[in-house]
């Protein structure tokens, strides 16, 4: 009876590790893809560049050696426009791709329930706080600010992971004063996937 068990229990785990936990890409657009293959996407694939890339302006910190960074703009089902596009290659191999999304648009609920649909919730970090402004004549009124952030990973290995994180932001101000009207909330909303190294704590040595 346990030899049947322990067959049973070792056929149903081998199925259940293959099981995606995580996008890779979007679409024919792939993590993984080389720089000629991203290049040479074509409309039937669906996902496609519909510019040429350009050398992305590095105004902060430079890229790590053997990597090249672009900007372009890509076209997807998720939008009737191209999305605007950053793609990061390590030695022509694509590593990253981030896509900024048109926050007036409902095209973060449409990315959020097709990739939930396929591989589930995934981990949220809700930083959203609502503050209340109140005013000497006693006046009120309450404004919103923070950001979400979903986190979906793929294990590629034991050293390796591909991150997809949904990013939302939303900063909202009050005036300074009641006399002038509230301003539009900033609204910043992102896609971004990314191969990553699996950081693996080291275990404390078992002393007893």
């Amino acid at each position: 009876m346990n030899r049947i068990l322990l067959t049973i229990v070792a056929s149903i785990f081998p199925i259940l590790s293959v099981y995606a936990k995580g996008p890779t890409g979007l679409g024919s657009l792939q993590i993984g893809m080389s720089k000629s293959a991203v290049e040479n996407l074509q409309v039937t694939n669906g996902v496609h560049l519909t510019s040429a890339m350009t050398p992305y302006d590095y105004k902060n910190t430079p890229p790590s050696p053997g990597e090249e960074i672009f900007d372009t703009f890509i076209s997807t089902p998720l939008d009737s426009k191209p999305l605007k596009a950053v793609l990061t290659f390590k030695n022509s191999i694509l590593i990253s791709i981030s896509l900024t999304i048109n926050p007036s648009t409902n095209t973060l609920e449409k990315v959020k329930n097709q990739i939930k649909e396929k591989y589930g919730t995934g981990e949220i970090d809700d930083s959203r706080k609502e503050e209340q402004c109140i005013y000497k004549n006693g006046a009120n009124f309450k404004i919103m600010s923070g950001s979400v952030y979903t986190t979906w990973i793929e294990e590629l290995s034991q050293t390796e992971q591909i991150k997809t994180t949904l990013i939302d932001v939303y900063i909202e101000t009050s005036p300074s004063n009641l006399r002038t009207d509230r301003t539009d909330p900033i609204k910043i909303q992102s896609l971004i996937f990314r191969k990553v190294k699996n950081i693996v704590e080291d275990q404390p040595r078992n002393i007893f």
